[in-house]
């Protein structure tokens, strides 16, 4: 038998075995975390109140969208760089200002640092106690319901509408009134016009040219004063056969579907797409003389009278006339005669029309507005559209906003007239901006003179004003809309809502609601600093600075440090969208696994820290009466630090207190608050917006106690690697049962 087995063979005494197995017993994990849980258990939860303060004032930085790299800046991978080539700078200089036993200069420069850094928590939280972040609904107070059919509008002045009735004569005629918009409970103006025999309810179009409206329903074409309400003249579209039948004018082969009054002649469109010219004569009053000639429209501007679907008509600038419909926009130069050669009269031969500018929908158009642009400083007042600039503003059945610039004044070569460009505004182009646009308006809510914008979608009514665009509110209303708008009066302003239907075998149906628009359905918008609040952030900044210089217990470090790290995650969190977030944290726990097991500079900046005693730390003591003035010792164990009181042979390990640094809780923090910013940006509701931060926040909670036993061991461990990969796993696992695969749809740029 050899001497090894025999000495295991060897019998021991009862007290030697007590002696191991209470020596076993207290190197054990469990026993190590019961000896270290008040350390353990005060800094979890410094890490959790430290999160739970930056959501908190997370608002605040929302409200003034302090992000910052701005709100573009968030996807952008350039600006991690950034952060991390500022960490490695900060730390180089510390070590480097270490090293030349400058430590004065880091101190007091520290100070300063920690006063700024301060401030990005305590103004917000001051301010938090004050500010209302709650908006009242949107409430639709008036409505009005009729059998009109909505013609459109002239100059954002007059509402003009048609109602089919049934005359004394039996008769069916159309009442064609106008409204003033500030005043829609009863007409300003009202003209009765006739049917033809049988035809009940005909669809009416409507065109613009200056302050000539010109209305046709397919069979009569009137030209009406909008401002006197003057009926001027009447054309007829039909003629009777032989026997007595109504028949469309031979030479237009189908009836009017649009036309347009200009000085000495009549533009009609047909139901084939044709426009031809009609010369007129003031000796001849009400009689076409022609036509003159004929050109075809593109096919995808059909003018078909029978679906009821053209957006806007007008003549702008006398010779181009605009016409928007479902299929396409197109700006068309009005000529006196075509380039073929007529062989016959009538006219047989047909020229294609001279197209300025065309724009074909990806679906299909559902809005169009026209007046001053909102990137240019020409008042909205100002809108009879005899300027030679105008904008177009255009919604679509896909979501998206479409702008296009008018200048009338541009050199164009392919122009008949030399002059005149419609191109797209790439500052307008919303694309996606909703599933559908059910109406835009060029509006002027805050009546600064120039214009801003009003967009309705399934989401509700979105004001958005200056040359950015900033969506400054968004009403919630609850009906389809074809057109919205604001009107101020009586120092109140009432939203206005519109939805007009059409059946061709059915009554027009127009509903109009209204609501009065108050400032408490306006959600806090830009940086707050009120008085008080601002004051006394300050403040209490400097008396947190004043007690770490009189007085550096570790409380007060602690109470610093949480409010400073709350600030940081916020700002951080904002600034950077969950994926672009991950990437930083990933990035940063390679450079702290680097700076802690090879470099080891990691831990000479934390014992710099230490014996300087700021608060870029926090402080968990195990024991009662523990004093974080009289640390002196050195930094053992990093992230978190232990700090052991006496020297002592494993496994009797006593700790007076426990260390973690700021940057510890920083970065899941990060990630907690990016997950509630964005997911909410994105349209995330609160409640799944919230519980996917939660799970983020618990899973860098489970690092840490995966952290902890290596701490609690006695081992040097870097902190990011395990905390920042618990916080990614909490993210992708909750927000992929919560949300779905919308958490990861945050893109990346360069």
């Amino acid at each position: 038998m050899s001497e090894a087995t025999s000495w295991k063979n060897r019998p021991q005494s009862q007290a030697f075995d007590e002696v191991e197995k209470e020596l076993q017993k207290e190197d054990s994990l469990l026993h190590l975390f019961k000896e270290q849980w008040t350390g353990m258990a005060g800094m979890a939860l410094m890490f959790i109140v430290t999160i739970f303060l930056g959501i908190y004032i997370r608002p605040y930085y929302d409200v003034g969208e302090l992000y910052a790299f701005g709100k573009t800046g968030a996807t952008e991978v350039s600006n991690v760089v950034i952060e991390l080539l500022a960490i490695f700078a900060f730390t180089a200089i510390i070590l480097y200002l270490a090293k030349k036993n400058k430590a004065w200069l880091i101190k007091y420069g520290m100070f300063v640092v920690l006063a700024i850094a301060l401030l990005y928590t305590t103004v917000p939280l001051a301010h938090m106690f004050v500010l209302d972040f709650d908006v009242e609904p949107f409430v639709e107070d008036e409505s009005f319901d009729s059998n009109a059919e909505v013609l459109g509008f002239f100059n954002d002045e007059l509402l003009i509408v048609s109602t089919p009735f049934l005359s004394e004569f039996n008769a069916y005629n159309n009442s064609i009134q106008a409204f003033n918009l500030h005043d829609l409970s009863k007409p300003v103006w009202n003209i009765t016009t006739p049917h033809l025999d049988g035809d009940r309810n005909p669809n009416l179009v409507m065109s613009q040219n200056g302050n000539q409206l010109t209305i046709t329903s397919g069979q009569f074409i009137w030209v009406i004063d909008a401002y006197e309400g003057v009926l001027l003249e009447q054309f007829l579209c039909f003629e009777y056969d032989q026997n007595g039948q109504v028949i469309p004018i031979p030479e237009q082969r189908t009836g009017c579907s649009l036309a347009i009054r200009t000085e000495d002649s009549v533009y009609v469109v047909n139901n084939a797409n044709e426009l031809f010219l009609w010369k007129t004569d003031p000796d001849f009053p009400n009689f076409m003389f022609g036509p003159q000639a004929k050109w075809l429209l593109p096919q995808q501007i059909s003018m078909d009278q029978s679906n009821g679907d053209l957006l806007h008509a007008e003549v702008i600038d006398e010779d181009f006339l605009l016409i928007a419909v479902p299929g396409g926009i197109a700006f068309v130069e009005l000529e006196e005669f075509n380039d073929i050669p007529q062989t016959s009269q009538p006219i047989d031969t047909i020229d294609n029309a001279s197209i300025v500018f065309q724009l074909i929908p990806q679906g299909s158009f559902t809005s169009f507005d026209i007046g001053a642009s909102p990137f240019d400083e020409l008042s909205f007042l100002d809108k009879n559209h005899s300027k030679k600039k105008m904008f177009a503003l255009i919604g679509d059945s896909n979501g998206d906003v479409v702008g296009l610039d008018i200048d009338l004044e541009a050199e164009n070569e392919d122009s008949i007239r030399g002059n005149g460009v419609v191109s797209i505004e790439d500052r307008m182009t919303l694309y996606q901006f909703a599933d559908t646009i059910q109406s835009v308006e060029l509006t002027d809510l805050n009546e600064d003179g120039f214009s801003d914008v009003l967009i309705v979608s399934e989401q509700g009514a979105h004001w958005m004003y200056t040359t950015s665009l900033i969506e400054r509110s968004v009403f919630e209303i609850h009906i389809d809309v074809d057109h919205a708008f604001f009107v101020n009066q009586n120092n109140a302003t009432q939203l206005v809502l519109i939805d007009s239907t059409y059946g061709e075998l059915i009554e027009h149906t127009t509903l109009i609601r209204s609501g009065e628009i108050t400032g408490d359905m306006f959600p806090l918008y830009g940086i707050q600093f009120l008085f008080w609040p601002t004051i006394i952030g300050f403040i209490l900044a400097a008396l947190l600075m004043v007690l770490l210089i009189v007085h550096r217990e570790w409380y007060v470090v602690n109470i610093t440090g949480v409010i400073l790290g709350a600030g940081v995650c916020v700002m951080l969190g904002v600034t950077f969208v969950p994926t672009l977030a991950m990437v930083f944290m990933v990035l940063a726990a390679i450079y702290d696994a680097w700076a802690v097991y090879k470099s080891k500079h990691m831990l000479d900046l934390a014992d710099t820290m230490l014996d300087l005693k700021l608060p870029i730390m926090l402080v968990a003591p195990q024991e009662k009466g523990y004093s974080f003035k009289d640390e002196s010792a050195s930094v053992q164990i990093s992230s978190p630090t232990t700090i052991e009181s006496t020297s002592r042979p494993k496994p009797a390990i006593k700790k007076e207190a426990m260390f973690m640094g700021l940057g510890d809780i920083i970065f899941p923090g990060m990630l907690v608050l990016s997950a509630l910013q964005w997911l909410l940006e994105s349209g995330v509701a609160y409640n799944d917006a919230f519980l996917v931060a939660m799970s983020t926040l618990i899973g860098g909670l489970v690092g840490y106690v995966v952290l902890m036993s290596y701490v609690a061991r006695g081992h040097a461990q870097a902190g990011l690697p395990l905390l920042n990969g618990g916080a990614i796993l909490g993210y992708i696992i909750g927000g992929m049962l919560i949300v779905g695969e919308e958490i990861l749809k945050f893109g990346i740029t360069w």
